[in-house]
């Protein structure tokens, strides 16, 4: 199950920092929705918490270009 977090936090970490188009709240939801389908009982609260972290962190991060 742990490979699934990890995928989810993957696609919700790119979408904060990466795709301007979707809305970090979007982003950040919807990865909480697939942690509570598809993983653990607590995955849906770590991801939330990394992701949220995250977005925290954004506007102090140097990103480059899309890595895609």
């Amino acid at each position: 199950m742990l490979f699934r977090s990890r995928a989810i936090l993957r696609i919700g970490a790119y979408e904060l920092l990466w795709r301007d188009d979707i809305p970090d709240a979007v982003a950040v939801s919807e990865a909480v929705a697939l942690a509570t389908e598809l993983s653990t009982d607590e995955s849906s609260s770590f991801v939330n918490g990394l992701l949220g972290r995250i977005l925290e962190l954004k506007p102090r991060l140097a990103l480059g270009s899309d890595p895609a």
